[in-house]
């Protein structure tokens, strides 16, 4: 079949999509019409195996030519989306601690979006991947940095194994108190930053007063 699409590929590059409509439709009225026209009798009669030919030939052409335009859109988008996927994958599996640090704290936090420095070498560079976003939203500019509202991407949060940033098992149901204190010990240093110019609740606190 592609070495058919590839000859009408070419054919195409030399004769246009109308002209091949306007043979088609011209071969395809003198062989289901042309009974009704008595001057043609002798013509389709002499050369009705090459008129069927040339109907079904052209036929095909077009055929072919609407499953491309159809499919061929379809499959780049197949292809770009199982690329992005397979990238995402391999960036997530390739994460730095510092950067699931970040990632665990959506967690920590229990939002889907959270305030990060958004020119941290970090935060900047999960943003470059796509695994975060940023919604634009809170600009304000700090000590660390200018910091806005974040969020982990869709493509990212399909794949995001809880294990391979660093989430202790059994969170975030009630964890032990060691895991959790590990946890809170390795927490990006300018979240304290921003914990202090917007007081935010821990939603974990209670579990250890």
């Amino acid at each position: 079949m592609d070495w058919f699409s590839q000859v009408i590929g070419v054919l195409k590059l030399f004769v246009s999509t109308r002209i091949i409509i306007g043979i088609l439709i011209t071969s395809g009225f003198l062989l289901f019409f042309g009974k009704y026209f008595p001057f043609l009798d002798e013509i389709i009669y002499n050369n009705k195996a090459i008129i069927f030919i040339i109907f079904i030939f052209t036929a095909a052409i077009l055929i072919v030519a609407i499953a491309t335009s159809i499919i061929n859109p379809i499959l780049k988008i197949i292809k770009s989306y199982n690329v992005k996927r397979w990238l995402m994958k391999r960036y997530i599996k390739a994460l730095n601690d510092s950067e699931k640090a970040i990632l665990r704290e959506f967690f920590l936090q229990g939002k889907d979006e959270i305030i990060l420095p958004v020119n941290n070498p970090n935060v900047v560079k999960l943003i470059e991947k796509g695994i975060l976003s940023s919604t634009g939203a809170y600009i304000k500019h700090l000590p660390i940095g200018t910091t806005m509202y974040v969020e982990i991407s869709y493509e990212a949060r399909e794949l995001i194994d809880l294990k391979l940033i660093g989430w202790p098992e059994g969170m975030p149901k009630r964890p032990k108190q060691k895991e959790f204190n590990n946890i809170l010990k390795n927490r990006p240093q300018f979240i304290n930053v921003i914990k202090a110019e917007k007081a935010e609740r821990n939603p974990f606190d209670e579990w250890f007063k």
